[in-house]
């Protein structure tokens, strides 16, 4: 019995000195648990990876196992040898350039004539160095540039323009470029939503795009939003009663909101007058103002004043336009100066002047 067992244990020392065990035959799932790159890495900037040896070479005679960047195991591009320990790790000796590349390795034996024959193997491993930036984003703005609404609607070009696939973005209100690990990253997508900051303001608004291997873009063109208030105005006078053919006394409604784009009228002013738009930067400075010279009678209606910007506000005012006065001027001729005739006879002729006031330089004489 006890010859048995040496014979037995010489049996298996012997098939293992001189049979490597070959490991060709596992599937791709089992040679990829066999070594590992650190943190599952397949996409990274890191052009000398670290490599894990996640489970034991079933050889007891394999001390370490050699892993190459070359699909026929050559010396040349060697990454270096990992102890035969679940745990264990090396760093690659050369720098990978960059592009995809796919790991092998073979078990390094003590026994020289066992080296000569060890089987060079594919991990399974694919690993894609990538150390160029995205191209910068496009952006264009959706919202209206004055808004007084924080979300605004950002389309986004460009999202799929790196080696490696799709983006990630992030969007920014200052030109500093960010960090990788930055918490706002978002998937690069056509149509976003950026929440801008609270404060009432002008907002330039850039962004970033990261590929898989955390190589930031360069800064993308800005948009630019004013968040503000809705406008609020009201008449100053109200209502308003003009003459024919006078200038009339600009009417300017006080505006106790927003940035003001745009006035208009409904139904439209009496001919002659209209309103116009006051621009500022300023949110109160910003108003409506009716002005002209009405060139026909109007009687009194109510106009409605809309003033538009993020947001709207309308005020009411009624307007009239009445024909200029007439004048009557009655006088005795006789104590007239400078008139005289034998015409006139029995009663007192008068004159009536039949122009307006404005325009009296022509008396008719009634008899």
């Amino acid at each position: 019995m006890k010859n048995c067992l040496v014979c037995t244990c010489f049996l298996i020392l012997f098939s293992c000195k001189n049979a490597p065990v070959d490991l060709g035959s596992l599937s791709t799932a089992s040679k990829a648990a066999l070594i590992q790159v650190a943190n599952g890495e397949q996409v990274s900037q890191n052009q000398n990876p670290t490599f894990l040896m996640a489970f034991y070479y079933e050889d007891a005679l394999v001390p370490r196992v050699a892993i190459y960047d070359s699909n026929s195991c050559d010396p040349n591009f060697k990454l270096g040898e990992i102890s035969n320990q679940i745990g264990s790790s090396v760093t690659s000796s050369l720098q990978l350039t960059e592009g995809s590349h796919n790991f092998y390795y073979k078990p390094v034996y003590d026994n020289l004539n066992l080296n000569l024959t060890a089987l060079c193997s594919p991990t399974g491993l694919n690993y894609t160095v990538d150390r160029t930036a995205p191209s910068a984003l496009a952006l264009t703005l959706v919202t209206p540039s004055l808004t007084s609404d924080r979300n605004v609607g950002i389309t986004v070009s460009g999202c799929e323009n790196t080696q490696t696939g799709s983006s990630s973005l992030i969007f920014k209100e200052q030109t500093s470029l960010p960090l990788a690990s930055d918490i706002d990253w978002q998937s690069c997508t056509a149509n976003k939503i950026f929440t801008i900051s609270s404060n009432l303001a002008s907002k330039y608004i850039f962004a970033f795009a990261k590929d898989q291997a955390g190589n930031i873009s360069q800064i993308s063109n800005y948009v630019t939003v004013i968040l503000t208030t809705p406008p609020n105005i009201t008449a100053s006078v109200n209502p308003v009663v003009t003459y024919l053919n006078n200038l009339i006394a600009s009417i300017s409604f006080s505006n106790s909101g927003g940035i003001i784009q745009t006035c208009t009228s409904s139904p439209a002013l009496p001919a002659g007058l209209s309103v116009s738009l006051t621009a500022s930067s300023i949110p109160n400075l910003s108003t409506c103002v009716i002005s002209g010279t009405p060139i026909a009678v109007a009687t009194s209606n109510t106009y409605r004043i809309a003033a538009t910007g993020a947001g709207s506000s309308s005020a009411d005012i009624s307007i009239e336009v009445k024909p200029l006065p007439m004048a009557i001027i009655n006088f005795n001729l006789a104590a007239g100066p400078g008139i005289s005739g034998t015409n006139f006879s029995g009663g007192e002729p008068y004159v009536t002047a039949e122009q307006s006031v404005a325009e009296v330089d022509t008396a008719y004489i009634k008899l």
